[in-house]
């Protein structure tokens, strides 16, 4: 079935080309994220590889099957691209794309670079889950840029790789800038949305693959215990919007989760507005979105409720993989009336100092920065 969908689309859906690829030393395995690497690439050849035959190259196609027929097409096409392209690098942004791994053995002189893109866990279908059950043996690729040591030790028991602890790449890179700008802190504490519209696909595809009321009870119950306490606290209350083309359909789902319309909310108008409204916010509170994790790397005060655990079979929560208690000062797995309100206490009382002792630590273990990517750049850097 899925064959046959890649041939309807191939044939009735991609755009089709019918020149050779140009040659350039960084290719991007995987174009949907090619815009936030195009400033930091500025000083080498750099092209995105569209892996989904949204375009498709005929060159290139027809290449492939005369060589392997229409046996793993798709994995020959790559691989009769990154020969036609022949790069020094391939960096590829979607660390949980499988398919990017298998192909470094057909080309020892070129670098396979993957990077985290988000938080991973074995909280959801993701990645680790999915190389447990496969069982998928030969996968390789030069070094991969992981979120922390911790995680980058999970990625190598299926991966032969070298492991290097970046952090989060989008904030590596976007915090610096900000923090040369000018800007006032405002006394407003913000909860980071994770809606998606019905059968999206940006993201959190369990979302579709189970009840959307069961997903979305953290939230549900949550807000309007945060909104109580941030009104009673002198605090306005906010929530960060992730929906560029669906905003109206996001607003209308708080409203009903709130039963008012006591909030302000945050329109993402392009990417940099996320990092802009978290860093101008004085508390930030989420459940397990990867914008709250690059937030406390960034040294931002906040709180993450993450109770989407008990609605899956895992046991995983917070901080994973090198947390192992699901409650601390600033985190906890339930969305009980007590517990939300100890770790807001908590985080409304904390002292600066002691909370940079917090990020140190979070730093350390959990998800690292390293300004400008200082570390991928150097792996970068032409010999």
């Amino acid at each position: 079935m899925k064959k046959l969908k890649l041939l309807i689309h191939i044939i009735f859906f991609s755009k089709k080309f019918f020149k050779k690829p140009k040659k350039v030393q960084i290719l991007l395995f995987d174009n949907i994220h090619q815009e936030i690497f195009e400033n930091f690439f500025k000083n080498r050849s750099f092209d995105g590889f569209d892996i989904r035959f949204n375009e498709i190259n005929l060159i290139i196609l027809i290449k492939a099957i005369f060589h392997k027929g229409f046996r793993n097409i798709l994995y020959n096409y790559s691989v009769q691209y990154i020969k036609a392209v022949d790069p020094e690098i391939v960096i590829n942004f979607l660390d949980t794309r499988i398919d990017f791994y298998k192909l470094k053995k057909n080309f020892k002189k070129i670098k396979f670079i993957s990077i985290q893109f988000a938080y991973r866990a074995n909280k959801y279908p993701d990645i680790f889950q999915t190389l447990s059950q496969k069982k998928i043996g030969n996968l390789k690729c030069d070094y991969l840029f992981c979120f922390s040591k911790y995680v980058g030790k999970e990625y190598s028991k299926f991966i032969d790789t070298n492991i290097i602890s970046l952090g989060s790449f989008r904030n590596n890179n976007y915090f610096p800038k900000f923090k040369k700008q000018s800007y006032k802190l405002k006394r407003r504490i913000c909860f980071i949305s994770q809606f998606r519209r019905q059968n999206s696909d940006r993201g959190l595809e369990q979302i579709n693959k189970i009840d959307r009321e069961e997903f979305y009870l953290p939230e549900k119950i949550s807000l309007p215990i945060i909104q109580k306490l941030s009104v009673e606290n002198n605090y306005e209350f906010g929530i960060i919007g992730c929906s560029k083309n669906n905003d109206n359909l996001e607003i209308d789902f708080f409203k009903g989760i709130l039963k008012n319309n006591n909030f302000n909310f945050l329109k993402l108008k392009n990417d940099d507005d996320s990092y802009n409204n978290c860093y101008e916010s004085e508390i930030l509170v989420f459940i397990d979105s990867t914008l709250g994790y690059e937030s406390i790397s960034s040294g931002k005060k906040a709180i993450s409720i993450n109770s989407r655990k008990p609605y899956f079979d895992v046991n995983t929560g917070f901080g994973w993989p090198y947390l192992n208690d699901l409650k601390g000062d600033y985190w906890t797995n339930e969305h009980t009336l007590s517990e939300i309100k100890r770790i807001f206490s908590y985080i409304i009382k904390v002292s600066k100092n002691e909370w940079d002792t917090e990020v140190k630590k979070f730093r350390e273990n959990i998800l690292n920065f390293d300004e400008n990517n200082s570390q991928l750049l150097k792996i970068l850097k032409p010999k």
